[in-house]
């Protein structure tokens, strides 16, 4: 399949303002190449969204916040077309040289057309923590729990997952990084349960103040209820990062 994503943000507020309003807008489109494998014509789809968070200092590291956005899913043949509405409140702050996160809850709602597909209504969820030790080291806990689109089976996935990146600068031009994560995904109304484990080992060096060059492996394992949707993919990476 082939993937293209497009997005922008636009922030209004001046340095040191106690409100900042942050809009986002984008959206991608996902098309299968071979159509002769399976059902894949089923899964083609393009969706758009547009969101604002606003946000609120209350204390000089510290701010509250309100986010919401909306999100237009259309499929071109198989008619799962629905609305993603998700409110949420919250918080980020940095409230010291080794702790900083955000935390987001709220509500999520999942809207079809067709009136044969389940709706969804229920909580939602992200949360990022990240704690540096050192001023060259940091953890970053993270976790979230929203709806996914189904690869078949379902009307939607409710997906839930938790992972924990360490990066690490050895020095002023090299840095390793780490993350491990376990996932679950609920397919719905059918029943059918995955289990997601994945991981990725990186490093990055910076050959001048304009470029850096990293290297990463990923790995992703799927356990299924169904054993046809069992599988182990591997990425092998290469990216080069300019700035100027």
């Amino acid at each position: 399949w082939t993937r293209f994503d497009y997005g922008g943000t636009w922030r209004y507020g001046a340095v040191g303002a106690r409100g900042k309003l942050d809009v986002m807008a984008g959206g991608s489109d996902l098309n299968y190449s071979d159509k002769n494998k399976g059902n894949t014509e089923d899964l083609d789809r393009d969706w758009q969204y547009i969101g604002a968070t606003f946000f609120w200092r209350v204390a000089p590291k510290t701010s509250l916040l309100a986010d919401v956005r909306y999100t237009d899913i259309n499929y071109d043949v198989s008619g799962r077309d629905s609305e993603v509405t998700t409110w949420m409140l919250g918080a980020n702050w940095d409230a010291s040289a080794r702790t900083s996160g955000t935390i987001r809850y709220g509500d999520q709602k999942k809207r079809f057309e067709n009136p044969e597909y389940e709706d969804y209504d229920g909580p939602a969820w992200v949360a990022s923590v990240t704690w540096r030790p050192r001023i060259y080291s940091a953890f970053t806990l993270t976790g979230s729990r929203n709806t996914q689109e189904p690869d078949g089976d379902g009307d939607y996935v409710l997906r839930q997952d938790i992972s924990l990146a360490w990066s690490h600068d050895w020095a002023t031009k090299f840095g390793t990084m780490v993350d491990v994560g376990y996932g679950e995904d609920d397919y719905r109304p059918d029943g059918r349960t995955d289990n997601l484990f994945y991981w990725s080992v990186g490093a990055r060096y910076m050959l001048n103040p304009h470029f850096r060059f990293g290297a990463s492996i990923q790995g992703y394992d799927r356990d299924s209820e169904i054993d046809q949707y069992n599988y182990k993919r591997y990425i092998y990476m290469l990216t080069l990062e300019a700035s100027f």
